[in-house]
């Protein structure tokens, strides 16, 4: 997408979905847009393409079109994910959202709303929201992109401690471990 490296990359991946909740999303990224923030926007996934009338429609009507890549289905997430700066999943219901387990393995930090197991995967490397608060989670974007360019050593030791999480506590063999061990105490 060639963007520069002085602007700060945020990255949603999904399917467009009322419970991925992108317009809150959209919503987020405008008040971004509103504050002058020096952003570009990615999203990801099934229907976050241009072919979504809808959701283009929503994001011309925010003057937001210069500010938001929609690059549809991809299958190339962890490169992705490397590229770009900061992850938001704005969802109001999940179960165990994987796509944090995605991002925090390349190292990059997330933004979440508290919605089933995202405060558990993110513990304290990221930022944890209410769902629906369009404000909170530009204040904490925010936050995010301070912290990388005013304090990087904080930046680069927050990264660092996204894969330490995922690699530590949620690898294939842990998680087939506890299977184990729950179908063994439970005969």
């Amino acid at each position: 997408l060639k963007i520069p490296d002085d602007i700060f990359v945020i990255g949603h991946v999904g399917s467009y979905d009322p419970l991925k909740d992108q317009n809150t999303l959209i919503e987020s990224l405008n008040i971004l847009n509103q504050q002058h923030f020096n952003f570009i926007a990615i999203l990801v996934g099934k229907n976050l393409d241009n072919d979504n009338h809808d959701l283009v429609s929503i994001i011309k009507e925010k003057s937001l079109s210069s500010r938001i890549h929609l690059l549809g289905t991809r299958n190339d997430i962890p490169a992705v994910m490397n590229g770009i700066d900061l992850f938001i999943l704005s969802s109001i219901s999940e179960a165990f959202p994987n796509v944090l387990n995605e991002a925090m393995a390349c190292g990059t930090p997330c933004i979440t709303t508290d919605v089933g197991d995202a405060p558990l995967i993110i513990g304290n490397t990221g930022w944890i929201v209410s769902p629906k608060d369009q404000k909170a989670l530009a204040d904490s974007a925010i936050k995010a992109a301070d912290e990388k360019k005013y304090n990087n050593a904080n930046w680069i030791q927050r990264k660092n401690d996204c894969h330490n999480r995922i690699a530590t506590n949620f690898t294939i063999k842990k998680m087939a471990r506890k299977y184990i061990q729950t179908w063994i105490s439970n005969d």
